[in-house]
């Protein structure tokens, strides 16, 4: 079985490297939309669109511009009809590493904000934040699958795991 395991992984990765070989380099590409879903870790499920755009060449790779908007739900432990709704729109800037061919890591840093509102109809909060993050990603023709780690700060440390999905137009 475990044989079968490693040939049909071989065989998957053999295929995306012949598919990835006339792709146009993700250095390259101008303008992407994607989806995420992902958990924070304080185990709030998530999810997002974002939009990625390729600001100018680097040394070997290229630096871009992220925008995205994510939103979770949060429901106290204590009393489960109260519930948090939050929205959170963020800024960054990545420069992309081209690792070896379908791979690449994208790193940077950015800032954001919440928007905080529960169900008890307490006054709408928000709050400013920073982030650093880390992309993991395989490009497959003009799409991009990457697994984002967000550290983010605020009045605390609070880390998001992301699975990404981005189609890039051109």
């Amino acid at each position: 079985m475990r044989d079968a395991i490693l040939r049909c992984t071989a065989a998957w990765l053999h295929v995306i490297a012949m598919s990835t070989a006339a792709r146009a380099d993700p250095d390259t590409r101008q303008i992407g939309v994607g989806l995420l879903a992902g958990m924070s870790s304080e185990r709030d499920p998530l999810g997002g669109v974002r939009g990625v755009f390729r600001i100018a060449d680097a040394g070997p790779g290229a630096l871009r511009a992220i925008s995205q908007l994510l939103y979770a739900r949060w429901r106290d432990p204590v009393d489960v009809a109260h519930r948090w709704d939050v929205l959170a729109g963020s800024a960054a800037v990545e420069y992309v590493t081209p690792v070896s061919s379908p791979f690449f890591i994208a790193t940077g840093a950015g800032i954001g904000y919440d928007v905080v509102h529960d169900n008890y109809d307490h006054p709408t909060s928000g709050h400013a934040w920073g982030t650093a993050r880390i992309s993991p990603t395989l490009s497959v023709g003009a799409f991009d699958v990457g697994l984002h780690v967000q550290l983010v700060y605020s009045d605390r440390l609070t880390v998001l795991g992301e699975l990404g999905i981005d189609y890039f137009i051109n």
